[in-house]
């Protein structure tokens, strides 16, 4: 597993976690790791491309699920950050092709998550995606994505 402590720089030195391989097997353990909150609404970090791996969450505080006979659990809210993607025809999935570069940090300080890709499709094509989403302090019921994709 490779994850970077302290690899932000200047005003962000000790605020920055990331980590610099797509490793499947280690996909809950980084959801977790950048989860982004803000007391009101949770997000776990799964990649907006959905693999088996994971366990994709979004949670309100306080909401329940609880049925005779069961144990309470958290409730999941609809996941806004499933992101289906085709580039010219071929379905993105890091698990095909070529991963060029692969970057994924969290900023404490600034509350973001943001996944840096170039990708090779499994037809030789060559694109970088961008990935940055929050969750904000300001309006605990606004939540947000970016995604910013740009053919080589």
């Amino acid at each position: 597993m490779v994850i970077k402590y302290n690899i932000g720089k200047n005003e962000y030195r000790n605020w920055i976690v990331g980590e610099t391989d797509f490793q499947p097997e280690y996909l809950g353990k980084f959801e977790t790791i950048f989860t982004l909150s803000n007391g009101y609404m949770g997000v776990r970090a799964a990649t907006e491309e959905t693999y088996r791996e994971e366990i994709r969450g979004c949670y309100i505080a306080g909401l329940f699920d609880k049925f005779p006979g069961e144990v309470t659990e958290l409730a999941n809210i609809p996941d806004w950050l499933n992101v289906d993607l085709k580039l010219d025809g071929e379905k993105f999935d890091l698990k095909t092709g070529n991963i060029l570069s692969y970057r994924r940090q969290i900023n404490i300080k600034d509350g973001q998550l943001i996944r840096n890709i170039e990708w090779e499709s499994p037809t030789g094509k060559k694109t970088r995606l961008t990935f940055e989403r929050f969750v904000s302090l300001k309006n605990l019921h606004f939540a947000a994505l970016k995604v910013k994709i740009v053919p080589l």
